[in-house]
C-alpha cells in the first residue's frame, strides 16, 4: 500500500515536470532580414546566420530553427548551383514534382509535401538574373503560420522602409502527449524511464533490463547538408522474451534521423526485466543525440 502510494506520488511530480518542460517554447520576434549582396529580403521569426562556410566564397547560405521548425535560404551563382541540386535531391526522394511558375517576375520552382516522417516541407526556389535562391522551411506540423508568414512577406529588391504586413493568428504548437513516464538510467550509451513505475522500484524479487548493446544511430546525408542537430527519444517495449517490441517517437528530428534512431532502437539487445523470478515486459524511454562537428 505504500509503495503504491509513493509510485502514485513520484509519477504526478514527474507528469508536472515533463509537462512543463515540453511547454517551454521560444518566442517568436519578427524582423526584417536583408543581407549583404543578396537581392531578396524577408521575414524571420528569429535571427537568420550564415552557415556552413563553403570554400566557393560564391556560395553563401541562412539557417535558423525556432521551436522545432527549420528555415534554410540557399544563394547559388548561376553558374555553380550545387546547393540548389541537392535542395532538389532532397525533394526527387521524396518523389516530388515541382509547380513551375513564376515569383516576382522570376522562374520559379515550387514543392510543398509532408514526408515520411510527418515533416511538412516548403520549398521555393527561384532564378533570378544573378543568383538561384532556395528558400525551404521544415515543420512539425503540417499547417506552419510560420512558413504562411515567411513566404507571405519574402520579395526581391523591395525597398527597407516598405511597410511590414500584419501578423497573421497565432496557432496552437501541440506538444507530445506525456505518458507516465520516469526517468531513469538505461545501461549503455543512452537514457530512459519506465512506464511502470511499481515495478521499476528494486526489490530483491526484481530486476530491472540490463542493456547489452546499443547500436548508434547513423547520419543521413542530407541531415548532414541540412547541419540537423539535436536529441530523438523514443518509447520503447523491451518484451519479456528478450526482443524489442514496439518503438514510438516521442521527440523527432527531420531529414531521416528520427528513422535512423528507430531502427537503432530495434537492434537493441537487452536482459529482460524480472519480477519473482520471472521475465516480464517494460517501456522505457531510449534517447539517441544527434551532434555535427
Amino acid at each position: 500500500m505504500i509503495r503504491s502510494l509513493l509510485s502514485i506520488c513520484i509519477l504526478n511530480i514527474l507528469t508536472v515536470f515533463c509537462v512543463a518542460q515540453s511547454d517551454v517554447k521560444i518566442a517568436e520576434n519578427w524582423r526584417i532580414f536583408n543581407a549583404q549582396h543578396e537581392e531578396f529580403m524577408v521575414e524571420s521569426p528569429i535571427d537568420l546566420k550564415p552557415w556552413l562556410a563553403s570554400e566557393k566564397k560564391d556560395l553563401r547560405n541562412y539557417k535558423t530553427e525556432i521551436n522545432g521548425t527549420y528555415i534554410y535560404i540557399f544563394s547559388d551563382t548561376l553558374k555553380d548551383n550545387d546547393q540548389t541540386k541537392v535542395v532538389l535531391a532532397f525533394a526527387d526522394s521524396q518523389n516530388q514534382k515541382s509547380l513551375d511558375g513564376t515569383f516576382h517576375s522570376y522562374p520559379s520552382n515550387w514543392f510543398t509535401f509532408v514526408d515520411n516522417e510527418s515533416f511538412s516541407h516548403r520549398i521555393l526556389i527561384v532564378k533570378t538574373n544573378l543568383r538561384t535562391y532556395s528558400f525551404h522551411i521544415v515543420s512539425p506540423e503540417k499547417d506552419s503560420t510560420i512558413a504562411d508568414r515567411f513566404f507571405r512577406t519574402l520579395s526581391f529588391n523591395r525597398p527597407v522602409e516598405s511597410p511590414l504586413i500584419p501578423d497573421p493568428p497565432k496557432s496552437v504548437v501541440k506538444t507530445p502527449a506525456v505518458d507516465s513516464t520516469s526517468p531513469s538510467s538505461v545501461s549503455g550509451q543512452g537514457s530512459g524511464g519506465g512506464l511502470k513505475l511499481e515495478e521499476q522500484i528494486p526489490t530483491p524479487q526484481t530486476a530491472q533490463i540490463e542493456i547489452l548493446t546499443k547500436p548508434k544511430a547513423l547520419y543521413t546525408d542530407f541531415a548532414r547538408f541540412y547541419d540537423v542537430s539535436g536529441r530523438v527519444r523514443l518509447r520503447v517495449t523491451f518484451l519479456a522474451d528478450g526482443t524489442i517490441g514496439s518503438v514510438t517517437p516521442v521527440t523527432r528530428l527531420p531529414f531521416g534521423l528520427t528513422q535512423k534512431a528507430i531502427d537503432a532502437a530495434k537492434s537493441m539487445r537487452f536482459n529482460p526485466a524480472i519480477r519473482d523470478g520471472q521475465p516480464y515486459s517494460v517501456i522505457k524511454l531510449v534517447e539517441y543525440g544527434f551532434l555535427l562537428y
